[in-house]
């Protein structure tokens, strides 16, 4: 009597995506999703942020690698402020940049360092 399935494989999508991730993104986040592209440029920040969350994970490999997101802060994340300033140094290095030393003062967040740093390639 269940020959009625409730999978619907063909036809837009009318509701929230439930499917399995595909690494597309679509909508003001991403644009909108329209096939195979060229790669352009970089997303602002995001090779910065990869290179802060590598040494994030080097200086404190115990951090779990999904905490690290641009809204979180180094503290919360359990760094102390060697830590913290072996993260800035080792991403210094990486990207060959110099920054002054002031501008680290007070960052609040992930976020905040790299667009500290962004501002500087």
């Amino acid at each position: 009597m269940s020959e009625h399935t409730t999978e619907h494989t063909t036809g837009p999508a009318t509701g929230p995506a439930t499917g399995p991730a595909t690494g597309h993104t679509s909508g003001p986040a991403g644009g909108p999703a329209s096939g195979p592209t060229a790669p352009g440029p970089p997303v602002p920040g995001a090779e910065v942020f990869e290179a802060v969350r590598r040494s994030i994970l080097e200086v404190v490999p115990e951090i779990p690698a999904e905490e690290i997101t641009p809204e979180a802060s180094m503290v919360d994340l359990g760094c102390n402020s060697v830590d913290r300033a072996d993260v800035v140094t080792l991403v210094l290095e990486e990207l060959d940049l110099s920054v002054p030393v002031a501008e680290f003062q007070g960052l609040p967040t992930i976020g905040a360092l790299v667009a500290t740093l962004s501002r500087h390639r």
